[in-house]
């Protein structure tokens, strides 16, 4: 399990997560799901085991450049991991509606997840130079 990338999510986002992994595993695509209790206690062998896919997709309902991905992106730096980390979680506050509809709102809903991660998974697995990349972090914001 987790060939492909690793999703660390943190509080509701996991059982979406788990969803989402249940359903990429259906189409030939292996990640694994990491539930964080807290990101500032970050467990940095079991991230280490995600780093070694070459894909960590963060997935929470915080704000996406101050909490968990935030967290994993100066542990990524602070290691010296190759890996593409991609951060999701909200980008802007204002929005009015049910949770389902603020999740989809800010591009956090499983089917958006299952999209990304089949779009980064693609573009590890075409990267003839994984290994040799340096880290990096992309962020999804929706407007």
């Amino acid at each position: 399990p987790g060939r492909d990338g690793a999703i660390v999510a943190m509080g509701a986002m996991l059982k979406r997560a788990l969803r989402v992994r249940d359903v990429l595993r259906r189409e030939g695509i292996e990640v694994m799901v990491i539930n964080i209790s807290c990101p500032f206690a970050l467990d940095g062998e079991l991230l280490a085991q995600a780093a070694s896919t070459g894909l960590i997709i963060s997935y929470e309902d915080h704000h996406v450049e101050t909490g968990l991905g935030a967290e994993i992106a100066k542990l990524v730096a602070r290691e010296g991991w190759r890996v593409r980390l991609r951060m999701l979680g909200i980008s802007s506050y204002g929005l009015s509606g049910t949770p389902d509809e603020l999740y989809r709102g800010q591009g956090l809903d499983e089917e958006t997840l299952a999209e990304i991660v089949k779009e980064e998974v693609r573009r590890c697995r075409t990267s003839t130079r994984r290994s040799t990349e340096g880290s990096f972090m992309t962020t999804s914001q929706r407007s």
